[in-house]
């Protein structure tokens, strides 16, 4: 009996140490498939939350994310440099991208002190800048505008300038000097100095060769320097400070102009912490760079923000139906204290409210619109139906944004020259269509009968395009004009038209296509009716007049 119980002790003991071994060997291999999943996980999430929106803008770094490639060609070989494309998408949009560049960014700037993003410079004294459009070369010197250059931009900036005077406008060209122009000082290579601009090659070149009005900020801002901070540490914009020397600079140019509806309204400045906005974005972590103490302004309002009424339709109905598909910043503001006067801004971010340029300009005119676009518009300028156009431009982008095509109307004077008829169809041996004068369209809708245009009533832009040709020489004409009653504009002429070398297989009439825009209330001085002038290519004499009638629909 004692062996019986000896020996089922000794069983109960070894199923005791079994159930252990079994227990350890379970807990590791649990642990370890714990950890493997883990890992795995930590491998396929990334990739399972992968961006799968095209185009999607990076807030952090304020870029677009790389898309995915086209893998084949139209051929359906597949495409060069499809590795790198891949890649780039890849490393673009896998899941916590921005949480893995906020932490690289801290890492690289608070323990390396670098940028992470080749779009910052680093500078003296906790000064950061941002390193495209020429922003470094305007402090080394390096970028100058070439005789071409300044040709083509008085040339354009005249044109702008004779329309809004034929329209009763006044119209000023408000350059705006960069950060690094202001404060070179503070970029470390000690090559950075204060220096001669493109600002002030453009002020110099226009006032000597045309009679544009033109604001160099420059001056002014040099001049507040001493009061205080003009542009943030941490920011490329100007501080409210900065914003309100160039405000002084604006109304005592259109006081000088006889433009000035009211009195510049008095500022006064007090020292708030504050965090800048775009080099923290560009640097990948919001909020890195932290607050700085800026120069924040106070004054007495009496203009008010409007969102609402007729007007605002408009303005917004505009911004939808933008040319250039954008979607832009519209600021309307009106002044209950005064009874006249309207300006009208195109601006650039720095013209941003939260600046102060266009409430405090509301303190001096009866309404005030700021519209965040690149190029003055004829459209929006007979909705907003301003007394005083202002047209500010940044230093840094003087070469871009002063030399783009422009779309006003080109007010121009017939040539005092002898007539003579266009050669018939006959006499060529082919059709030379409205002698010599083609005219595809009128605000998009193509024309059924030549001598017949179709206009809605609710256009308040005439824009005509076509092609037109002196069929006597078989060449491009010298120029083509266009009157409206008493108005008289000069078409862009010397577009590329193949259709017309196809034609009438004769490559001489490459470059004969025109455009051409005028207001549309011109036409009720004119019995709705407007007329090409065509001077011949040897510019010695212009061809009879042909005229159109416009069919206004409502």
């Amino acid at each position: 009996m004692r062996k019986i119980k000896g020996f089922a002790h000794l069983c109960t003991q070894m199923r005791k140490r079994d159930n252990s071994l079994l227990r350890k060997p379970i807990f590791h291999t649990m642990g370890s498939l714990l950890l493997v999943v883990g890992f795995v996980c930590s491998l396929l999430l990334p990739i399972l939350t992968i961006n799968r929106v095209r185009g999607k803008v990076s807030v952090l770094e304020k870029r677009h994310l790389a898309e995915f490639p086209e893998l084949f060609d139209a051929d359906g070989n597949l495409t060069d440099g499809i590795q790198q494309g891949f890649e780039s998408w890849l490393t673009d949009n896998l899941g916590f991208r921005s949480s893995f560049v906020n932490i690289a960014a801290n890492l690289q700037l608070k323990v390396f002190r670098q940028s992470i993003n080749e779009r910052v410079a680093i500078g003296k004294e906790g000064w950061y800048f941002y390193t495209r459009d020429h922003n470094i070369e305007l402090a080394t010197g390096e970028f100058t505008l070439s005789e071409v250059v300044l040709e083509e931009i008085a040339r354009k900036q005249q044109i702008i300038s004779d329309y809004y005077e034929s329209q009763g406008i006044t119209y000023l060209l408000v350059l705006t000097a960069a950060k690094t122009s202001i404060y070179p000082e503070f970029l470390v290579s000690d090559q950075n100095v204060i220096r001669s601009t493109p600002c002030d090659q453009l002020e110099a070149y226009l006032k000597s060769h045309t009679t544009v009005q033109v604001l160099n900020t420059k001056h002014r801002l040099f001049e507040y320097k001493p009061k205080g901070k003009l542009f943030w540490k941490t920011d490329t914009h100007w501080t409210q400070l900065g914003a309100y020397a160039v405000y002084t600079a604006i109304c005592d140019e259109l006081d000088r102009l006889g433009r000035l509806t009211d009195n510049a309204v008095d500022v006064s400045f007090s020292e708030q912490l504050l965090a800048g906005a775009d080099m923290s974005a560009l640097l990948g972590a919001t909020g890195i760079l932290g607050k700085e103490f800026v120069p924040t302004a106070q004054w007495q309002k009496n203009t008010v923000s409007v969102q609402e009424g007729e007007l605002w339709d408009r303005l917004q109905m505009f911004n939808q139906n933008d040319p250039d598909g954008k979607v832009n910043e519209v600021v309307l503001y009106e002044n209950p204290i005064l009874s006249d006067g309207t300006l009208l801004i195109y601006g650039d971010s720095q013209w941003h409210p939260a600046r102060g340029l266009p409430p405090w300009l509301g303190e001096c005119f009866q309404r005030v619109i700021s519209m965040r676009i690149r190029s003055p518009r004829p459209l929006l300028d007979q909705i907003a139906e301003p007394d005083v156009v202002v047209f500010g431009c940044s230093e840094r982008m003087i070469d871009t944004i002063l030399t783009r095509p422009l779309e006003v109307p080109i007010i121009a004077s017939l040539p005092n020259l002898p007539q003579k008829e266009m050669i018939s169809a006959a006499d060529y041996g082919d059709w030379v269509g409205n002698q010599g004068v083609w005219l595809d369209a009128c605000n998009g809708q193509l024309l059924k009968t030549q001598g017949e245009v179709p206009l809605n009533d609710s256009d308040r832009m005439v824009t005509l395009t076509g092609w037109a040709a002196d069929f006597n020489s078989d060449e491009p004409f010298s120029d083509v004009y266009i009157t409206v009653g008493s108005q008289c504009v000069r078409c862009e002429y010397g577009i590329e038209r193949a259709g017309v070398v196809e034609r009438f297989q004769r490559d001489s009439l490459r470059r004969t296509g025109f455009r051409a825009a005028f207001p549309a209330k011109w036409l009720a001085e004119s019995d709705n009716t407007f007329v090409f002038h065509c001077v011949s290519a040897d510019g010695k004499t212009m061809y009879e007049p042909i005229q159109y009638h416009v069919n206004i629909s409502v």
